[in-house]
C-alpha cells in the first residue's frame, strides 16, 4: 500500500479533484479517472493489448495522487494492493503528447512502445510505499535510459567488449530502455533511430540478438512481470 501520509491530494473519482489541482491533471486522465485502466488509455490498449489485460486483472483501478515539490506538483496514477504497488508517473499537463516535438523525442521507439511514453513516463511495480525514482524490470522512464557505457560500469562488462558491440552495430548512441534483475537488457540505437531493439544477456555482447517482433515481445513481456512473474522467466527470444 502507498504512505497516504506523504501526498496532499489522493483521489480516487473525478469528484475527488478539486479547483486548486484540476489543472495539474491531463484533462483525458481526469475525466476518465476510476474507469478501467484501458478506457483510461484507449491507445496503449490497442498497441500493448496483453500488458492491458494483465493490469486490468491483477490490479485495482488506479488512483490519482498529488505531491508539491519545490513548488512544482507531481502527479501520478497508482493501483495499490495490501504487499506492492503499481505507479505510473504522470506525464505533466505542458508535455507535447503527440505532433512533431513528441514525435521527434521518440523516433527511436518502436510503434507501441510510444504508448508506454505518451501519457504517462512508463510505469513500475514497487514494494515502496511510495514510487521509487529509479527501477530494473519494467521499461526505464525517459530521463533514466542508460547509455552503453552507464551500462558496462552498472553490470561490470569490459570496455573493450562494448565498444566491439558498438562497432559491430555501428552506432554510438546504443542505449538501454529495459535492465530486469534476470540480466536481460534491451538497446535501441539512438542514431539512426531505426526501431531495432538489441536483446542482451548477462552481459554477453558477443551473443546479441536483434528481435524480430519487438511490439509483441514488449507486450508480452510487460503483462508477464504485470501479473506477478519473474522477470527471469521471460524469454525475449523465444
Amino acid at each position: 500500500m502507498i504512505n497516504k501520509d506523504r501526498y496532499t491530494f489522493i483521489c480516487s473519482r473525478r469528484s475527488d479533484i478539486n479547483g486548486s489541482i484540476s489543472g495539474e491533471i491531463r484533462p483525458e486522465v481526469r475525466e476518465s479517472l476510476e474507469l478501467p485502466f484501458g478506457v483510461m488509455f484507449p491507445d496503449f490498449r490497442k498497441s500493448l493489448p496483453l500488458t492491458t489485460a494483465a493490469i486490468e486483472a491483477e490490479w485495482p483501478v488506479p488512483m490519482a495522487t498529488f505531491k508539491k515539490f519545490l513548488g512544482i506538483w507531481l502527479c501520478s496514477l497508482v493501483s495499490e494492493k495490501p504487499d506492492t504497488n503499481l505507479f505510473f508517473g504522470l506525464c505533466t499537463v505542458t508535455e507535447p503528447t503527440d505532433g512533431p516535438v513528441y514525435e521527434l523525442e521518440h523516433a527511436m521507439l518502436p510503434s507501441s512502445w510510444k504508448e508506454n511514453y505518451r501519457f504517462f513516463d512508463s510505469f513500475t511495480i514497487s514494494t515502496d510505499s511510495v514510487a521509487p525514482t529509479g527501477w530494473l524490470n519494467t521499461p526505464f522512464n525517459y530521463a533514466s535510459r542508460m547509455t552503453l557505457d552507464s551500462y558496462r560500469s552498472y553490470v561490470g562488462a569490459k570496455k573493450t567488449d562494448a565498444r566491439r558491440f558498438q562497432e559491430t552495430i555501428g552506432s554510438n548512441q546504443l542505449i538501454c530502455w529495459l535492465l530486469t534483475d534476470g540480466g536481460d537488457a534491451l538497446f535501441l540505437d539512438e542514431l539512426r533511430c531505426d526501431q531495432k531493439v538489441y536483446h542482451i544477456k548477462n552481459a554477453n555482447f558477443q551473443d546479441f540478438c536483434v528481435l524480430k517482433n519487438p511490439n509483441v515481445t514488449l507486450d508480452m513481456y510487460m503483462a508477464h512481470v504485470v501479473s506477478g512473474n519473474p522477470p527471469a522467466d521471460f524469454d525475449f527470444r523465444a
